[in-house]
Formats: structure tokens, sequence, C-alpha cells
């Protein structure tokens, strides 16, 4: 069997987002976010984040997490990396 300590912790990290999700509806982490299963998935999130902004991150786990609704960068809400933020604004 092939077998990788990586392959575990991803997949750990992967259950602790649908927990989160079903528990909490959004993976809106803040990085200092543990589980109720001790899982520190705020500093995990925050390291895939950095993964993603440096472009470290493999297509297959960036399409795994956008597919659970990532939230890519907190402190704008926005779910994809480079989006820039709707700036209109409704004028009476």
């Amino acid at each position: 069997m092939d077998w990788s300590p990586n392959e575990s912790v991803w997949a750990d990290f992967l259950a602790a987002c649908d927990r989160h999700t079903r528990a909490h509806g959004h993976l809106r982490v803040r990085v200092d976010y543990v589980d109720d299963e001790e899982f520190k998935l705020g500093a995990k999130m925050a390291h895939y984040r950095r993964l993603a902004r440096r472009g470290e991150l493999p297509p297959e786990r960036r399409e795994a997490l956008d597919a659970r609704g990532m939230v890519w960068e907190l402190a704008t809400g926005r779910q994809s990396i480079g989006q820039q933020p709707d700036r209109r604004v409704n004028r009476v």
C-alpha cells in the first residue's frame, strides 16, 4: 500500500473542514480555532492559505477546498485569491 504521512494529514484536515461546515455552515475559520476533536483547523487553514498565495498549493487540493467553500482571505471574506472586492455603491 502506498501511504504517505502527508496524505493522512490532508485527509484529517478535510475531515475537520467537513465537521466545521456541518456545525457552522461555513469555512470562515479564524487562525486560532481548534475544533472539538482538538484539531487545530485554524492553523492548518492558515498554512494552506499561505501555500495558495505563494502558488505552492497543488491544484487538486485547491479544488477540494474550493468545493468545500474555503474562504481564502479572511479580512475580505473573498473565496478566491486575487478576486477583487465588489466596490459598487448603491446611490439613492
